[in-house]
């Protein structure tokens, strides 16, 4: 009975069957790779079933009623973990699966639990998890999502042994990244993405950008296409109009809004909001780059900008010379970087380049050789590598064969005709008496028929004869 109710059981898991008695799973595939056991049929895993065990000695009569309470209150192993902490309590000599540990007995009757990615015979790269009383490997990382076509998601399940269904994404949105985002351009567009100008696909994935800013431009999305555009104004940079309007152009430089204006005892000046009366002959730091001034009278105070190159410190209330270019970075060694403050006054701590990367002009770059190696390249010419490894540095065209990243001289036996070290012939030596013996054309002498006619065992000319 506890064998046709877990049969029952099986049953009720799965979302349907086929007319030729396999189970039909829930888990959706598109290939038998991605089943575990069974075939892939019409898009999902299934697994036959075998009538003769779920009739018992043919007689149906013993399948009996299944008590719709009893099904409920059982449990099916899937081997992927419920949130519960029941598993096996007695053992028996089956290995079965609880969660993602294989459960077996040992020599004493004792159950024993084995995680399967300590399984030695777990090599996988993803790992392994646990499936019909054994350890398996995950095809993917479970949890995690891939894109497909047509911006539609999957899902790795939590075994980790198959692919959910693709999922579409809903209208207005697509699949990047593994995840659902709102398509942001018009597919077939150009629009911009904050300063950068995109170029999008027929799913509105972006496929190219440029950024305006590095042109000293702004971004126009007002209309389409989208373009880049000559600023107005400096970008931040506040002034007063002649009113005394306080007025600040966009971040982009696109166009000049009005800000906050002075208090009712300030006065507007260089963009600044001043005191209409000071200390007299206070200097103080108005800002990074300007200084107060306050006349002997106390009534006026006067802004002394700081020249190009120079900042105000605050400690002096002077303008003296940066040491380094604002916010410009620039590398300490090969792998780290280091960045100017905002005020040009040092440079702040310095971060090293990920792995795989080297510093160049201030920006971690990712290496394309190992630096400073000679290699040869697909056409077999001489190729460097530059210091940091991440541009070629050089390239000679050999004449004839690269080896170790420097070009070789033809040698005799190479199989390279090569008149401008005397060869004549060069077929590599691969056959004896052909003619061509050490790169040389073999001399050779022919004679008429006759006999020899000298006693001498060496030629003599006009007697001899070969």
């Amino acid at each position: 009975m506890l064998r046709i109710l877990h049969l029952a059981m099986f049953s009720l898991a799965l979302s349907a069957c086929t007319f030729d008695s396999s189970a039909l799973s829930g888990r959706a595939c598109e290939s038998s790779e991605d089943c575990t056991s069974g075939v892939c049929q019409d898009g999902f895993c299934q697994q036959v079933v075998d009538l003769a065990d779920v009739q018992g000695d043919g007689n149906t009569a013993d399948i009996g009623a299944v008590d719709a309470g009893d099904i409920a209150d059982a449990a099916v192993d899937t081997g992927v973990p419920d949130g519960s902490d029941a598993g096996p309590t007695s053992c028996d000599e089956t290995p079965v699966c609880d969660g993602r540990e294989l459960v077996v007995c040992d020599e004493q009757g004792n159950l024993v639990r084995e995680n399967c990615d300590d399984d030695p015979a777990c090599d996988a790269s993803l790992g392994c998890t646990c499936q019909g009383g054994g350890c398996v490997d995950r095809i993917c990382e479970p949890e995690t999502t891939r894109c497909t076509g047509q911006g539609r998601v999957q899902t790795c399940f939590a075994d980790g042994l198959a692919w959910s269904a693709p999922v579409a994404c809903e209208q207005g949105s697509t699949c990047q990244d593994g995840a659902c985002a709102a398509i942001t351009c018009i597919p077939g567009q150009t629009v911009c993405q904050g300063e950068t100008l995109v170029v999008c696909d027929a799913d509105g994935v972006p496929v190219e950008s440029r950024n305006c800013a590095l042109a000293d431009l702004w971004c126009n999305g007002a209309s389409l296409p989208a373009s880049c555009e000559p600023r107005t104004c400096e970008p931040g940079v506040v002034r007063c109009d002649e009113g005394g309007q306080r007025l600040q152009c966009a971040p982009n430089g696109s166009r000049e809004s009005a800000i906050a204006p002075c208090g009712e005892e300030e006065r507007c000046s260089e963009g600044l909001c001043l005191p209409t009366s000071c200390e007299a002959g206070e200097r103080s730091c108005l800002d990074s780059f300007s200084i107060g001034v306050c006349d002997d009278s106390g009534t006026e105070l006067t802004v002394q900008t700081c020249e190009e190159g120079t900042y105000c410190n605050v400690a002096t209330a002077s303008c003296v010379a940066q040491e380094c270019d604002p916010d410009v970075s620039r590398c300490l060694n090969g792998t780290t970087v280091e960045v100017c403050n905002s005020l040009g006054s040092g440079y702040g701590v310095p971060l090293p380049c990920p792995s795989a990367t080297s510093c160049v002009a201030g920006a971690c770059v990712e290496r394309v050789c190992t630096p400073g190696a000679r290699f040869c390249d697909a056409d077999a010419n001489a190729a460097v590598c530059n210091e940091s490894g991440t541009a070629i540095a050089g390239v000679t065209e050999c004449s004839f064969i690269c080896a170790e990243g420097v070009c070789q001289a033809s040698r005799c036996g190479d199989g390279i005709l090569d008149p401008s070290t005397g060869e004549s012939c060069d077929d590599n030596n691969t056959r004896a008496c052909d003619g061509c013996d050490q790169c040389r054309v073999r001399s050779s002498l022919s004679l008429g028929a006759g006999t020899v006619t000298s006693s001498s065992s060496a030629w003599v000319p006009a007697e001899s004869n070969f």
